[in-house]
């Protein structure tokens, strides 16, 4: 049985039908139609400046190849950040409108999360097995910090070690090489060691709720964790690494695991898993609440605080 199997006995009774997955967060603009978390269509595009003009007509285009209304939808996954700002704006709108026009289900993933769990879907991962791997998923986010995390895929299954965020990538890999040669996760009560288990987001950052009411936040942690995270036999960096190569070929020689490269584009078939995957736990209780993690500020906004702070007695 495969880890969505495994897992999605936890996320409760599902709409059954087709599901149409999105996601815009990165130059990878992706859409896909699904069946119990299992993409049978998609189309894929890298023309990140035409997100907004592409990505309706990709729509109609796999609804009509499919011979299905937009009505008869049982549900809409979709990527909600981290990644490029302007990016994640698109395809969150596109699926918050056409959940509440429809009446449709809403459920939302970290984009972050499907680009590592891509590696799985293609077999990049490996088999599970003892030692198991770790997935970072990197997304460049510029100035030597990268949108990543870490999730582990093994005998136990597929899960968050930890949360995403914005990370100097410097830091992350002292903070990762650390981990896997110290092997101290048992005597920390099975946890990640020091930072890594700590929020790389800022304090900008939006709320996860609105008025106690779920927007969407849901990682592979939402999940019960068991086994231990000791460490790994392998460690997969999956997406935009090329500016972090020479800081990755260091990685690699100080540490006891074997290192692996996948440039891979983060698709929709990934966000449809993710979304069966985790079930009831990603599901958005009213699409108006739904709020893309955009994990730091953008730059006019980043301007207009430090013009703000510049003016303060």
């Amino acid at each position: 049985m495969d880890a969505m199997k495994r897992q999605h006995s936890e996320g409760g009774r599902l709409p059954e039908g087709i599901w149409l997955a999105l996601d815009t967060s990165t130059a990878s603009m992706t859409a896909a139609l699904a069946r119990e978390g299992r993409a049978f269509a998609e189309r894929d595009s890298t023309s990140e400046r035409n997100h907004s003009i592409r990505l309706m007509p990709e729509v109609d285009s796999l609804l009509a190849e499919a011979n299905l209304e937009p009505g008869r939808l049982a549900a809409i996954a979709v990527g909600r950040g981290p990644g490029s700002y302007t990016g994640i704006r698109i395809g969150v709108t596109v699926a918050k409108m056409m959940a509440w026009s429809l009446g449709s289900p809403l459920y939302a993933v970290s984009s972050l999360e499907a680009l590592a769990y891509g590696a799985v879907l293609r077999g990049k991962a490996g088999e599970p097995a003892k030692g198991g791997t770790w997935i970072v998923p990197l997304m460049d986010a510029r100035r030597g910090k990268a949108y990543t995390g870490l999730y582990a895929f093994g005998t136990d299954g597929w899960r968050a070690l930890a949360e995403d965020g914005i990370r100097p990538v410097a830091e992350w890999l002292d903070e990762l090489a650390d981990r896997l040669t110290a092997g101290g996760a048992a005597a920390n009560g099975g946890q990640p060691d020091g930072g890594i288990a700590s929020s790389g987001r800022s304090a900008g950052d939006a709320d996860a709720s609105v008025d106690g009411r779920r927007t969407g936040e849901c990682q592979a942690g939402d999940q019960p964790q068991g086994g231990s995270t000791a460490g790994a036999a392998r460690v997969l960096f999956a997406g935009d690494y090329a500016g972090f190569r020479e800081l990755l070929d260091g990685f690699a020689a100080r540490i006891p695991a074997e290192v692996a490269l996948v440039d891979d584009p983060l698709t929709a078939s990934a966000v449809a898993a993710l979304a069966w995957m985790h079930g009831e736990r990603c599901r958005v209780d009213d699409p108006h609440n739904l709020i893309p993690n955009y994990t730091q500020l953008s730059e006019p906004e980043k301007k207009l605080a430090a013009k703000h702070a510049a003016l303060k007695p």
